[in-house]
């Protein structure tokens, strides 16, 4: 009975089923382990003792590295599925199909066990039900040497399948976009059964990547003593973690000392070798008698400077198209600050790759890095994009300034109570959470939780509050805006509305402020001679603007239509909207939406969120040229009418 476990008294002579009873908490199911039955405390016995059949995957022992085995880092990643994660999950389809990311010449796709062109939309759709999914990156370290990553791909599935007994569904794609050739696969989490699809952490750890280095050395042979020389001798000069180093920091002592003699042999030049390097980096320090001592931030700062020889990489790269730029790696924007320009070039970064770094081109000649995280779409933002980066502001919440306002007027004590008697109107809601704010700064020693169920609150809390969130801004990727879909070059002979047109006469004499400058006076040449400006005007009036807006929609009306079939119609000012969403298509004002009715379409303002209804019937209230969307099936009175 749910609320009361019983417990068994030791027999005696009075009675064969003594028993005492003990309650618990009303509602309360008691110790979970306790509650379980026989079956499913056998069950667990049995899949510890290594499951076969189909309850779980067949445990095989740990095996020791293989003498040349090629190695290969395998990434996972669970993510469950919810209803952002669903959309998240045919965006990153999407994202590992790009063309861009595949080799010279391939179309971008995704495949599976038997096919080169798996429907990833479909794909997205039957994994829309599953509690969760899994994310794979498979790279060889010796990829680059391999004809084709597809076959490797397929044959550790396949094992896979054996391991789980049971068919897997997945799709995958391999990208050559960087130096190390990898797989991205993407793994439904059911089973061919129905039942959720559970892999124990053993088995993504390790059996997983046992089985890619297999196939890789049974691909390209065992390595040499040669090759292996060759890498190891690479790693010593290299300004990032490596292999050498994880190897060193397993031999150091708690305090990061290690004596060289106690390496073993074989590697003991390779290990000298690195230690010199490291000490010439300030990480690791040479005590005499053999002895080293490494920094205790070794790891974290290798890792940055790995971080910064990519940045530095890439923003190489985009100067290549770029000539006349300055490259400026450790940049790093203030929270609150804003910068405008132009995306240079657009690579992929983080772990999974899932996160958009870009090489941003501004106005006053630098080419710097932008990490835009993995909430933006890379397939909407194109190279020559004129944009705008920002960083959150960090500072107090609102709730941190109320909780001063009411410690301020209590002596420095905050309570729910105190709360209360100051603002009468707040609800027991709107107090609680900021005892639960309260909560959080006093993890962070910003705050003393008083026996009373009080808080002592210092008087310099906002000041540290400010500090403490503006060092979370600076962890989190930047925001991004775009300003104009179009080039500088297109915007220069663009028909309608544009970002240059409402750009100030600037001095900008370098990079792409050079190029802003130029842009802008060709532009308003060809206004001139459009007749659309007059000699000598250096800025629109609001008559001007609004006429090239209409000019511009007629146009990309007039290119639409000529398109589909179908006459266009300008979206009211107000009133009601409905269709269905086919298509998107850029001008000088940004992005919009095709809205198909039978005789007709119309282009309406985009927003991200009717992607999920594309193809699908949509209707919305228009206000201020401004429309409110109802997405489904569901009629009212619009322009089909």
């Amino acid at each position: 009975m749910p609320g009361i476990s019983l417990e068994t008294a030791p027999m005696t002579d009075r009675s064969e089923y003594a028993f005492r009873p003990r309650l618990g908490r009303i509602r309360s199911l008691g110790n979970a382990k306790r509650g379980r039955t026989f079956t499913s405390r056998l069950a667990r016995a049995i899949s510890r003792a290594g499951p076969k059949g189909r309850a779980g995957p067949r445990r095989r022992q740990r095996r020791p590295r293989i003498q040349g085995g090629r190695r290969v880092v395998v990434k996972a990643r669970v993510v469950r599925m919810a209803g952002s994660t669903r959309a998240a999950l045919a965006k990153h389809l999407r994202y590992i199909s790009r063309e861009s990311a595949m080799r010279d010449g391939e179309e971008g796709h995704v495949f599976d066990h038997a096919s080169e062109d798996v429907d990833r939309a479909d794909f997205a759709t039957r994994a829309e039900d599953d509690r969760h999914h899994f994310r794979f990156i498979v790279s060889p370290e010796d990829g680059s040497e391999m004809a084709d990553l597809k076959p490797l791909v397929r044959d550790l599935m396949s094992q896979m399948e054996t391991d789980l007994g049971t068919r897997l569904e997945w799709v995958g794609a391999v990208h050559h976009n960087t130096a190390q050739p990898h797989a991205h696969i993407v793994l439904r989490g059911r089973r061919d059964d129905g039942r959720d699809l559970v892999l124990p952490r053993a088995y993504i750890s390790h059996q997983i990547r046992e089985t890619a280095e297999d196939l890789a050395t049974r691909e390209l042979g065992p390595e040499t003593r040669l090759e292996q020389d060759l890498k190891l001798a690479r790693e010593t000069r290299a300004e990032r973690l490596t292999k050498i180093d994880r190897s060193l920091r397993k031999l150091a002592g708690r305090d990061g000392r290690l004596t060289l003699t106690d390496t073993p042999p074989r590697y003991r030049q390779v290990n000298h070798a690195r230690l010199k390097r490291l000490q010439q980096m300030g990480l690791a320090d040479f005590e005499g008698g053999g002895t080293w001592r490494l920094d205790e931030r070794l790891e974290t700062r290798l890792r940055t400077l790995g971080e910064r020889g990519d940045i530095i990489k890439a923003l190489n790269r985009a100067a290549r198209n770029s000539p006349g730029r300055r490259i400026d790696p450790d940049t790093r924007l203030a929270p609150g600050a804003r910068l405008t320009g132009q995306i240079a070039r657009l690579s992929a970064g983080g772990d999974f790759h899932d996160e958009t770094l870009a090489a941003i081109d501004t106005p006053d000649g630098r080419l710097i890095s932008a990490r835009l995280g993995a909430n933006v779409d890379m397939l909407h933002l194109k190279p020559g994009m004129l944009v705008t980066v920002s960083r959150k502001s960090g500072t107090a919440r609102p709730s941190d300034r109320t909780i001063k306002t009411v410690a301020h007027a209590n002596g420095g004590i905050y309570s729910a109570s105190l709360h209360q008697a100051h603002d009468p109107r707040a609800t027991p809601d709107f107090v609680s959470a900021h005892v639960r704010r309260l909560e959080v700064m006093r993890r962070l020693g910003l705050a003393e939780r008083r026996a009373d169920a009080s808080w002592t609150v210092p008087d310099d809390y906002l000041e540290r509050v400010a500090a403490i969130e503006t060092e979370k801004a600076g962890a989190v990727p930047l925001s991004v805006q775009i300003d104009s879909h179009l080039t500088l070059a297109q915007q220069v002979k663009a028909e309608g509305l544009t970002w240059l047109d409402e750009q100030p006469e600037t001095g900008w004499a370098h990079g792409f402020g050079a190029d802003l400058t130029a842009a802008r006076r060709q532009r308003w040449q060809v206004l001139q001679a459009r007749g659309l400006a007059e000699a000598g005007q250096q800025s629109l009036s609001a008559e001007q603007s609004e006429m090239l807006k209409q000019r511009g929609m007629e146009h990309t009306g007039k290119t639409v239509a000529d398109s589909i079939g179908k006459p266009y119609r300008a979206l009211p000012k107000s009133g009601t909207v409905e269709g269905v969403y086919t298509a998107t298509v850029t001008n000088g004002q940004g992005r919009h939406a095709v809205i198909e009715q039978k005789a007709s379409f119309t282009l309406a303002p985009y927003r991200a969120v009717m992607e999920r209804s594309r193809g699908m019937s949509i209707s919305g209230t228009i206000k201020n040229g401004r429309v409110n969307w109802i997405f489904g099936k569901r009629r009212t009175r619009g322009l089909s009418r």
